[in-house]
């Protein structure tokens, strides 16, 4: 997983990353959520 942006507002974080597949996207969200003490992540786009 590599962080492409990372985009701090008054009440959010926008975290821009790029992944090699769905399974390296579940993983890097179950350890951002302990890394960052995300009880959950809001919104997943893909582009």
């Amino acid at each position: 997983m590599g962080v492409e942006t990372v985009d701090v507002r008054n009440t959010d974080t926008i975290i821009h990353i790029v992944v090699r597949s769905r399974n390296h996207l579940a993983q890097g969200i179950r350890e951002l959520r302990s890394l960052l003490g995300f009880p959950n992540i809001i919104r997943l786009y893909q582009l």
